[in-house]
């Protein structure tokens, strides 16, 4: 408590010890915000009031000595290595050229109604999450295929930006979630039932996005015209490309969901799968590092 005394003024410290832990709390998160805004990287923020925080509860030794401890201990628990796992199958699958069919594919089926580009960026990044489970990788991926391609037909770029954004929010939901995964060793639950559970709610959401999004262009033609001129051969030729990425989901949910394989079984094995579908498709030596980096 003498670091409160030191920032607040004799006897704040005391106050927090008394039993006020929540008001310890507002003033962490306050600070937080503070050196964010001032653009302080979030990995740095955090571990700064992260220190300060132990060190005002358990004192400047217990403090930095559970700051050295805490974060080599909570990284290095086995569950944690679905994460790169699964992370791995999203730019395996990137760098195969199966996002794009992915998107082919969804542009060609649903690209007929109001808005339809940024509805099939939807169901695409709905689709991508199902193998990646990382919402950074899922925006990053689809900011280099989708946004292009709306811009190109007249899309307001402030409707391609902020699909992109919350359909890469879906992989938060939709199994394999990186999110979930933490979440589920932070509270000790099970992490392959709540992977399960994330999925009938993530398509719920990636269902109302696009529904939101046929109501607004609707409403506004100018925000995203639809695009036509697919016929039924190009739409069914284009659905053979999604069978890899369908295939890998079907393979992990059916594997976790029976209990054949942990998360982190599924997740190599899903690794593999498409590793070696990319590798029949034809990639090389160059773009298989770049997946790998």
């Amino acid at each position: 408590m003498e670091l409160l005394d030191f920032i607040f003024g004799t006897g704040f410290g005391e106050k927090i010890a008394s039993g006020d832990e929540f008001v310890l709390g507002l003033i962490g998160a306050g600070i937080l915000i503070i050196l964010v805004v001032l653009g302080v990287r979030v990995v740095y923020a955090t571990a700064i009031v992260g220190l300060l925080g132990l060190v005002t509860m358990l004192g400047w030794t217990g403090g930095a000595g559970n700051a050295g401890m805490i974060p080599y201990a909570k990284g290095t628990i086995y569950a944690l290595s679905v994460l790169p796992m699964f992370i791995l199958i999203g730019f395996l699958a990137f760098h195969a050229g199966m996002t794009e069919a992915l998107f082919d594919a969804a542009k060609k089926w649903f690209g007929w109604v109001p808005g339809g580009l940024a509805v099939a960026t939807v169901f695409a990044t709905a689709g991508f999450a199902a193998v990646s489970g990382a919402s950074t990788a899922t925006a990053a991926v689809f900011a280099r295929v989708a946004i292009p391609e709306m811009l190109k037909n007249d899309y307001d770029p402030r409707l391609a930006a902020g699909v992109v954004a919350a359909g890469g929010t879906l992989a938060s939901l939709i199994p394999p979630s990186a999110i979930l995964v933490i979440y589920a060793i932070i509270v000790e639950e099970s992490i392959g039932r709540l992977l399960v559970a994330g999925f009938i709610p993530g398509i719920v959401s990636a269902i109302i996005y696009a529904l939101l999004i046929i109501f607004m262009a609707k409403r506004n033609p100018k925000l995203g015209p639809p695009v036509t001129g697919f016929s039924w051969g190009e739409r069914m030729s284009s659905v053979p490309g999604t069978f890899p990425v369908i295939a890998v989901i079907i393979i992990i949910f059916t594997s976790m969901y029976t209990g054949w394989a942990t998360p982190t079984e599924a997740g190599a094995l899903g690794a593999f799968l498409v590793f070696v579908m990319a590798l029949v498709g034809g990639m090389k030596w160059p773009t298989l590092r770049s997946a790998i980096l």
